[in-house]
């Protein structure tokens, strides 16, 4: 019964997003290919969340130019 329900929270968790496949893939060891060091969980790629953020700024600061911009004409 203790096994039935930790997979069905497992696969639950698994399908709501939470906990990346590619962990459980991997053999719960993703991304970590040095001998001896820890494994953190976090295999995500740091470069896409600066591009991601990067672009938010620059949509935020278009957005205020054109704001302003727009204002200016009235």
């Amino acid at each position: 019964m203790k096994k039935r329900v930790l997979s069905a929270l497992l696969a639950l968790a698994l399908v709501a997003g939470s906990i990346p496949a590619r962990v459980f893939a991997a053999g719960g060891n993703a991304g970590n290919t040095a001998a001896g060091s820890p494994n953190t969980g976090d295999a995500t790629n740091p470069a896409l969340w600066v591009v991601v953020a990067a672009v938010c700024i620059g949509a935020l600061v278009a957005l205020v130019v054109w704001r302003r911009r727009k204002n200016a004409q009235r």
